[in-house]
């Protein structure tokens, strides 16, 4: 991501409160950017959410069955990763 595009990121999050943007004692050309911890449950109940709904729907599904989907998850990322990293490395990119 291109800094400007992160710096859109943080903005959205800064906006409604989930994150503050802390300036680096240190060094005065870094900021840290901190989660608000009132703002974090929220986030967390919705992961935590998802989690159980994807818990429901791999209980319905073999140790077999569940070895052929790892498999085929692992096996797509490498494919994808590597079709990327291709991508990359074409002439005017």
């Amino acid at each position: 991501m291109t800094s400007g595009a992160v710096t859109g990121v943080i903005d959205r999050l800064e906006k409604p409160g989930y994150v503050r943007r802390v300036r680096d004692a240190g060094d005065r050309r870094r900021v840290i950017i901190e989660p608000i911890p009132e703002h974090e449950l929220p986030i967390n109940a919705s992961m935590e959410a998802g989690v159980r709904t994807l818990d429901e729907l791999l209980e319905d599904y073999s140790d077999e069955q569940l070895a052929v989907i790892h498999d085929f998850l692992r096996r797509s990322v490498a494919m994808t990763e590597r079709a990327t990293a291709g991508a990359r490395e074409r002439p005017g990119r």
